[in-house]
């Protein structure tokens, strides 16, 4: 067994092409293979940060000031869809927010005043 691959291993340093893929091709491909793809996947990642955000809320209405904060920091707000989890399980949505109706009472009160984000984190 081990004369075998001694043989096949002796024939192909004879062979000259198999010298020229493995040392030489190989080795230059694999960097230019990889520089490809990482400047494809940031060039997806620049494109997909430089997009504006939308964000369909659910209960807007309930915390007027953190929309308008939203707003400015460059979120499109949008009204949500009417079953928001099957819209997330559909991937009609990537994310939708709730603002529960209690959350200006809590703001207002220092407890904390939460929100609920749907999202499919498969």
């Amino acid at each position: 067994m081990i004369a075998v691959f001694l043989k096949e291993l002796l024939d192909n340093f004879r062979d000259r092409r198999v010298i020229l893929n493995t040392l030489v091709i190989g080795p230059l491909m694999g960097p230019v293979i990889f520089a490809v793809m990482i400047s494809f996947m940031a060039s997806q990642a620049a494109e997909r940060m430089e997009s504006r955000l939308e964000l369909p809320v659910v209960g807007a209405e309930n915390a007027p000031n953190l929309i308008a904060f939203l707003e400015r920091q460059g979120v499109l707000i949008e009204d949500a869809p009417e079953d928001p989890e099957a819209s997330v399980r559909r991937e009609d949505e990537e994310v939708i927010l709730r603002i529960g109706p209690d959350f200006g009472e809590d703001w207002e009160a220092g407890r904390p005043a939460t929100v609920e984000i749907i999202a499919d984190k498969s």
